[in-house]
C-alpha cells in the first residue's frame, strides 16, 4: 500500500483540510492543558517573569496582531503545504502535529500562569471571557510556535519572491510580539516557543535530505524538495 493511500491529505485538495485538523488538535490539547494546570495549587507554578517583563508595556492596541495567527497560521501553512510534493506532505503535518503535542506537554510539565493584565484591551477582555480561555497554558507559547513554524514553511515556498518572504517573516515577528506586550505571556514563552518551531523545521529537513539521500539523485543536481524541481550545478552558476 503506498503512502499517498494511507494519508488522504497527501493528495492536491486532500492536503487542505490538514491544517484546520491540526488547529482543533491545538484546541484540544489546549483545553486539557488549561484544565490540568488550572487545577494545580499556586506553589506548583513555575514564576517565569523577569526584570525584561517588567520593562515591557502593555499595548492594549496589539490585539490585532495577536489574533491575526489564526488565520495566518491556516492560509500560510495551507499554502506551503500546497506547494510540497505528496511525497513529503506526510512529513510535514507530523511536524505540526508533533510540534503541537510537545508544546502541551511541556505546559503540564512546566506549569505556569500567563500574566494576564488587570486593564486589557475590551477585546481582549471579550477574549478572556470566553469559557474556553485560562491563563494556564505559558510556556512555550504556541501562538509563537505555530507562527514560526509556518513562517519557516511559508519561505521556502516562496522563494524568488522576497516580498513574500518577508511578509511572512514579518508577519511571524508582529505575532510574537503581540504576545508579550499584551501581557499574554512571558517573554521566556515566545523565545521557548520559537525555539521548538525550529527545532521541528530542522527534523523535517533533515528528513527530505535523508529522503533524498535514498533516491540517490545524480551528482551536481539540487533537488528544491518543497518545489519539486532540480537544479544543476550548470544552472546555479
Amino acid at each position: 500500500m503506498s503512502r499517498r493511500s494511507l494519508w488522504p491529505w497527501t493528495g492536491r485538495f486532500g492536503r487542505l483540510g490538514a491544517i484546520p485538523a491540526i488547529l482543533l488538535l491545538h484546541l484540544g490539547t489546549y483545553w486539557v492543558a488549561t484544565r490540568v494546570n488550572s487545577a494545580r495549587p499556586e506553589e506548583a507554578l513555575w514564576p517565569l517573569e523577569t526584570a525584561v517583563d517588567r520593562a515591557i508595556p502593555h499595548l492594549g492596541w496589539m490585539w490585532p496582531a495577536f489574533w491575526f495567527a489564526y488565520p495566518y497560521v491556516l492560509v500560510g501553512a495551507s499554502w506551503a503545504i500546497w506547494r510540497l510534493p505528496s511525497s513529503l506532505v506526510s512529513r510535514a503535518v507530523v511536524a505540526f502535529v508533533v510540534m503541537t503535542v510537545i508544546g502541551a506537554s511541556i505546559q503540564m510539565l512546566l506549569p505556569a500562569r500567563s500574566p494576564w493584565p488587570a486593564d486589557p484591551h475590551p477585546i481582549q477582555q471579550m477574549v478572556h471571557d470566553l469559557e474556553l480561555n485560562r491563563p494556564f497554558a505559558s510556556l512555550p507559547s504556541m501562538h509563537v510556535a505555530f507562527a514560526v513554524l509556518t513562517a519557516l514553511f511559508a519561505v521556502r515556498a516562496a522563494r524568488g519572491r522576497r516580498w513574500l518572504q518577508w511578509g511572512f517573516a514579518l508577519g511571524a515577528g508582529l505575532i510574537s510580539i503581540s504576545t508579550v506586550t499584551l501581557k499574554e505571556h512571558f517573554v521566556l514563552d515566545p523565545v521557548a516557543g520559537a525555539l521548538l518551531a525550529g527545532g521541528v523545521f530542522l527534523w523535517w529537513r533533515q528528513g527530505t535530505k535523508r529522503d533524498a539521500g535514498v533516491q540517490g539523485e545524480p551528482p551536481g543536481v539540487t533537488y528544491d524538495h518543497l518545489t519539486s524541481r532540480a537544479t544543476t550545478a550548470a544552472r546555479r552558476r
